[in-house]
């Protein structure tokens, strides 16, 4: 079984030389990497810097690197697009430029396909900002368990499947048994590019979650670009899930699924409010009323929505960062995170926290 790790990257000076050496400390290293760099070509001082650091890299841990740039700046979509088509590992394991691997997250990966059923795994993650361990929101749960859990979309309770597709929303550290996406077509969407893949195999083969974080994710370095919210994100992902499978079983539980964990998260909504338009903000306010009818009784959706119509943008950015570091961080202190598994010492010298516009193209 060979395990290719897919990387798109865009001016990933600045870290990836600390993803790479979360790499190189894993404690199964049979697995070769493939970098698609989708930096301008213009940009020659960071096109050196990066070929330095793989270089390096490869003379210093022996890792088995491809860095592939790119002729002109494909788009976060193309980019993942050509990902997939030129992969050829038996599995291909998603890793973003600015997002550190736990020691012993391919060796867990690896072990869940060992399982000949496993068709994709899913992971609980967590976000950070200025310090690696001290988290300031997670994603999934921690069921207190020491192997992966295997998860059938449709026979599992909803609630695990749920965690499997809430994890989703980050590409680092989604796995993909290749043989098990034969004949997929590929659904250019912002929010839904790598996912698409991920729900394709999960409706027929079972999904190993993983029992605690294998992803650290830098949310200080966290796309924000102000033209990613059309057509909107609510809009992707229903279409995702309802166009996915015509069979009457697959659309009574995509319909369940739906309903539990994504016409009913609300908080989407600041983000397209600091970082996109009215038009869109107001466009994504309708769509939840639209496809869950039952938010026009929900206190919760009244909340975020007045409250990102009416909030100024500078006072709404300042409550959203104060809510992540204080709030959040405060509520998460205790949370099983298990930051022991992680190399963060040995990756601390080579990470440089980049402005948030750095990575907007």
């Amino acid at each position: 079984m060979t395990i290719e790790i897919g990387m798109p990257v865009y001016r990933p000076s600045g870290r990836l030389e600390a993803v790479l050496t979360a790499l190189a400390l894993q404690t199964y290293k049979n697995f070769y990497i493939s970098i698609y760099n989708d930096t301008k070509p213009e940009e020659t001082e960071e096109l050196r810097k990066d070929a330095e650091i793989v270089q390096r890299m490869r003379e210093t841990y022996g890792l088995n690197i491809t860095l592939v740039q790119n002729p002109h700046n494909l788009g976060y979509m193309k980019n993942m697009h050509q990902i997939f088509d030129k992969a050829t590992g038996d599995i291909l394991f998603l890793l973003a430029d600015d997002d550190i691997v736990s020691r012993d997250c391919i060796q867990l990966m690896k072990e869940s396909f060992d399982d000949p059923e496993v068709g994709c795994v899913s992971r609980p993650y967590y976000w950070f900002l200025d310090d690696f361990r001290k988290a300031v929101r997670f994603e999934g749960s921690c069921a207190g368990d020491s192997k992966p859990r295997k998860v059938d979309f449709m026979r599992s309770p909803i609630e695990d499947v749920g965690k499997c597709m809430s994890a989703t929303g980050q590409l680092s550290g989604l796995a993909f048994r290749r043989s098990f996406l034969a004949g997929m077509p590929f659904v250019e969407d912002m929010f839904t590019v790598h996912i698409y893949p991920f729900l394709y195999i999960f409706k027929d083969h079972p999904c190993a979650y993983m029992p605690y974080p294998t992803i650290a994710v830098a949310g200080s370095t966290s796309q924000c670009q102000n033209d990613i919210y059309t057509p909107s994100p609510l809009e992707q992902w229903v279409s995702l899930y309802r166009n996915m499978d015509s069979s009457p079983a697959y659309q009574a539980r995509q319909k369940e699924v739906v309903d539990r964990f994504v016409t009913n998260d609300f908080v989407g909504l600041a983000q397209i409010k600091n970082y996109g338009t009215c038009k869109e903000l107001m466009r994504e306010i309708c769509n939840f009323v639209r496809f869950r009818k039952k938010n026009l009784l929900s206190p919760r959706f009244y909340f975020f929505a007045l409250g990102s119509v009416l909030c100024p943008r500078p006072l709404l950015k300042k409550l959203v960062a104060f809510y992540k570091n204080k709030v959040l961080a405060r509520t998460l202190r205790d949370a099983d995170i298990h930051y022991e598994h992680f190399p963060f010492d040995e990756v601390a010298p080579y990470w440089i926290f980049p402005q948030q516009n750095e990575r907007s193209h």
